[in-house]
């Protein structure tokens, strides 16, 4: 995805929820997986309230997370958009 894209992509997802913070998570992923870290790091939020709004998320099925392992951490995921989303025309993704 190109940097055009991705930003018209980001509009897209903040015009229909624009103070959401799934929007600003989803905006997030749509450039690519992420960690809660991460994510966190670029909303500003704690790891804690990012960790709780992206485990939302995944229970409602717009997010979709595998284990991420560092050696001497405990466990980690990394968390990505489903691949049904990644390729929708813009404003569609995290829509249903």
């Amino acid at each position: 995805m190109n940097t055009a894209e991705r930003s018209r992509r980001t509009r897209a997802m903040q015009q229909m929820h624009p103070d959401s913070k799934a929007s600003r998570v989803l905006a997030i992923l749509a450039d690519g997986p992420a960690t809660t870290a991460e994510i966190a790091a670029e909303t500003g939020w704690t790891k804690h309230n990012t960790c709780a709004h992206v485990k939302n998320l995944h229970m409602r099925g717009k997010v979709e997370r595998k284990p991420w392992h560092v050696k001497g951490q405990g466990p980690r995921f990394l968390w990505f958009l489903p691949p049904n989303t990644r390729n929708m025309p813009t404003g569609e993704a995290g829509s249903a």
